[in-house]
Parts: C-alpha cells; structure tokens; sequence
C-alpha cells in the first residue's frame, strides 16, 4: 500500500496489478499488465514509493522496477546498468534525502541507483550483496536510519550500511535478529530513532 503526498491511494497486488483511488474519488481504477506501449509490464507488484518530485517506483517480482512519471498515466521498465537488472524481483524500496533510489531484492542483495531524466539509457547502479560484505542476498525490507544510514532487513538479520563510505556491519541472532528473517517492506524507523523489523517471530 502506498498513500501518495496528494492523498492517492495505491494497491499493490501479487497477480493483478495496481488499484489506484484518487483522493477525490469514490472507486478504484486499476492498471494490468498489457501488450500495448506505457501498459504495466508485471501484475505482480511487490513494492511502491514515491519520490520527492512525485515519481512513483514500482518493484516487481521478477520484472525489475518500473516507473511512472508525476502526472502521468503510463508505466516504464527502468534499465539498470547491472548483469541481470531486468529480472530482478524487488523486496522493498526507498529514496534518501539524496534522491538515490536504494532496492532490497530477493537473491540479488541491494542496489543503489541514480535516477535520471532519461528513461532511455541504462541508469547508473551499484549492487551490495554477500560479496560485499551483506549478510545475505536475500533482502526483504529497508529504512533509513536517523543519521541517514540503510537499514536492512535479510534472511540472516538485520545489516546496517553507512551511506558515507558504505561500509557494512551485521546483527545476527546473538544480537536479537529473527532466526526465522522478515516480511517484505516490514521495517520502519520509529520518532525516537529506534530501528523495527517484523517477521514470522515477532519484532526485532
């Protein structure tokens, strides 16, 4: 679910694509997967954000992320410059106060990318995965922290990334991460600082 700053509602399904209400309207208006240009690429929506300027990000489960444009109607397939970007399937997203969009997957860890204007040419894009230090590649949800660090939820615990130097530093169970891992989109940082992420055990 995502509530836009406009006051739009938008639902995502895992079969059947976006549902969205206008702040305004009664009814929901929905947009599928089609054969004709601008239509939604994948039914199966996994993630939603909105940027700062009102672009809305769609995560997919195997088709990547998609884009729609503030105002506009239809729907873009994003191209990565990344091995494999296309088929990514997306866990969760979220933009920092830099206006970097930063991607959980499921198996290919994280992906910083740098949006751009042109929806054309590869966006330029960084992936952290356990090569790099990530304590798994299966990464289900994300937050920002206080002091602008990512926060990450995977299938081994909770990691934290400096988005500084991005360095990397990992909470398994000895540190009360879940053994059993987390929820899509399930993390969120509270008023106080306090970093939450729920899963099959309850909270962390």
């Amino acid at each position: 679910l995502l509530v836009t700053r406009a006051g739009d509602l938008i639902v995502g399904t895992l079969g059947h694509g976006l549902a969205e209400r206008c702040a305004d309207c009664t009814g929901f208006s929905r947009h599928r997967r089609g054969s004709a240009v601008g239509s939604l690429p994948d039914d199966r929506i996994t993630a939603l954000a909105e940027s700062a300027n009102g672009r809305l990000w769609i995560g997919t489960r195997g088709s990547g992320l998609v884009l729609r444009e503030a105002g506009a109607s239809s729907f873009v397939r994003v191209s990565l410059a990344l091995d494999d970007a296309a088929d990514l399937s997306i866990s969760d997203l979220v933009e920092d106060p830099a206006g970097q969009l930063w991607i959980a997957t499921y198996g290919d860890g994280v992906v910083r990318v740098e949006p751009r204007a042109d929806t054309v040419s590869a966006w330029p894009a960084q992936r952290f995965d356990s090569r790099r230090g990530l304590s798994a590649d299966h990464a289900s949800a994300l937050t920002l922290g206080a002091d602008g660090s990512l926060w990450i939820a995977t299938a081994r615990g909770i990691d934290r990334l400096s988005r500084d130097d991005f360095s990397l530093r990992s909470f398994g169970l000895r540190a009360g991460a879940l053994a059993s891992g987390y929820f899509l989109g399930a993390m969120a940082t509270l008023p106080d600082g306090r970093i939450v992420a729920g899963g099959m055990e309850g909270l962390s």
